[in-house]
C-alpha cells in the first residue's frame, strides 16, 4: 500500500443525531458535506453511514461503486465490517468528490457484535484509532489503495446516525467532537429533542467529556402553519444558547435530487434548500 503524501488536518467529527426518523438527518449530512466541499474543494470530507437503511450510501452511489469493486475482484468492506471486529475504516471516493464509509443492512444487528467487545459504546472510537484504508476506482477500471492516519487523511467527518437510541448512536456520540441535531417544526419533535439532550448529558459524563452540542437546526420548515412558528419560538426560548438562528425550508428539489442520486448542489445549486444549507454551513464553520 502507498503512504499518504498529502497531509490533512482533522478539525471536527460531527454526529448528526435525532432519535426520530424522517427528520432530515441524511439530507443534512449530504448537503452540508457537499456545500463545505463546494466552498473549498481542497477539503477532504468523510461521511459515515451508520443507518441500517443505508440511505446516505444509496444517495452517494455506493451500489454502483460496490458493483465495480466486485467486477474488479476486490472486496469492499462497509461500516459493519469495521465495527463488528473493531478494525480500521474503509473509505471510498464518491463522484462528487466526497468520501464515504458505506452503510450496510447488517447494521440492524450490529449491537450483538458490539456487546462482544470490551467497550461496546466505544468501538467506533477504536476504529478511528486504526489506520484507515481508502480505495479509488481509476478511469481504466483498476483499483488503487492508500492508507494512513485518520487525522491526516480527512479534514471533516460527518456521521449519519440511525433513528434510534442504540449502541450505534452511542458509538457516534462517543467518537464525535460535537452533535448537530436537525429538528422539524412539529410538536413531537420537541419531545424527542428532550430525550436527545438527556442522553447527550449522559454520554458527556460517562463516555466523551469533550462532546458539545454544535447546534439545533430547524429543518423542513413551512412557516405558514402556526405550529411551525410556535415550535421555533419554543426552541429559541429553551435552547437559545445552541439554537441555530437559521433554517432549512421545505423544497421539492431535495426530493428530486435524491431521485437522481445527486446532492442538492449537483442538481439545483440555487434552489431554496441549497441556499439555506449554504447559509447554515457558513454559519457553522464561520465562513465569510
Amino acid at each position: 500500500m502507498n503512504v499518504v503524501t498529502k497531509r490533512h488536518e482533522l478539525a471536527e467529527v460531527i454526529s448528526i443525531t435525532n432519535f426520530k426518523g424522517g427528520v432530515g438527518k441524511t439530507t443534512t449530512v449530504q448537503s452540508i458535506s457537499a456545500c463545505l466541499h463546494r466552498i473549498n474543494p481542497k477539503l477532504r470530507i468523510l461521511m459515515i453511514d451508520l443507518d441500517p437503511q443505508c440511505n446516505l450510501s444509496i444517495l452517494e452511489g455506493w451500489q454502483g461503486m460496490e458493483k465495480e469493486f466486485k467486477e474488479a475482484g476486490v472486496k469492499s468492506p462497509t461500516i459493519f465490517d469495521s465495527m463488528s471486529n473493531g478494525s480500521g475504516l474503509h473509505c471510498y471516493e464518491c463522484s462528487n468528490g466526497l468520501w464515504i464509509v458505506p452503510g450496510s443492512t447488517k447494521m440492524i444487528r450490529i449491537d450483538n457484535y458490539l456487546q462482544e467487545q470490551m467497550q461496546p459504546k466505544m468501538v467506533l472510537a477504536k476504529c478511528f484509532r486504526k489506520p484507515v484504508i481508502y480505495s479509488q476506482i481509476e478511469n481504466d477500471g483498476s483499483v488503487t489503495f492508500n492508507d494512513g492516519d485518520l487525522t491526516e487523511v480527512f479534514d471533516y467527518i460527518f456521521i449519519d446516525c440511525p433513528p434510534a437510541l442504540s449502541d450505534s448512536t452511542y458509538n457516534a456520540m462517543g467518537v464525535a467532537t460535537s452533535l448537530l441535531i436537525p429538528v422539524p417544526t412539529e410538536s413531537l419533535a420537541l419531545t424527542a429533542l428532550g430525550a436527545i439532550i438527556e442522553q447527550y448529558k449522559a454520554v458527556k459524563d460517562d463516555l466523551n467529556p469533550e462532546l458539545v452540542i454544535r447546534g439545533i437546526l430547524p429543518v423542513m420548515i413551512d412557516e405558514r402553519p402556526n405550529i411551525a412558528r410556535m415550535v421555533i419560538q419554543v426552541l429559541k426560548q429553551q435552547y437559545g444558547d445552541v439554537f441555530i438562528p437559521k433554517k432549512i425550508r421545505r423544497c421539492i428539489k431535495v426530493n428530486e435530487s435524491q431521485m437522481q442520486k445527486k446532492d442538492i448542489y449537483e442538481y439545483s445549486p440555487y434552489c431554496t434548500a441549497a441556499l439555506d444549507y449554504e447559509v447554515v454551513t457558513k454559519y457553522l464553520f464561520n465562513i465569510k
